[in-house]
């Protein structure tokens, strides 16, 4: 019985840690691929067109707007492991609880 429950928890944690692994990975990318990654974007954007006099200025404005933008979803990604990590808490609090009636009942007989 001891058993079942271990590899249910092993379990458990494999899932979870796979999940984790990638949430890890995107916030890395976004974080030290911040400048590459608009900068790649702008420029791909900038070099469709012919070459002007205007396309410094808006090449530098396009990463700006990118890389604000992929601060933005950095920001949300934290924003879901915060969730992630309250929730997890919620139910152990919840389940204590559930555990702390469950000996007021018994006692209670």
């Amino acid at each position: 019985r001891l058993e079942s429950h271990c590899e249910q928890v092993k379990s458990g944690f494999r899932h979870f840690a796979g999940y984790k692994l990638l949430v890890d990975l995107a916030q890395l990318s976004f974080y030290f691929g911040l400048a590459p990654i608009s900068m790649s974007i702008a420029a791909f954007i900038v070099r469709k067109g012919e070459w002007t006099s205007d396309s410094e200025t808006t090449f530098y404005v396009l990463n700006l707007t990118f890389m604000r933008i992929i601060r933005c979803c950095l920001e949300v990604s934290k924003s879901i492991v915060d969730l992630a990590k309250a929730q997890a808490m919620l139910q152990r609090v919840v389940q204590l609880l559930e555990v702390m009636d469950a000996f007021l009942v018994f006692e209670a007989r």
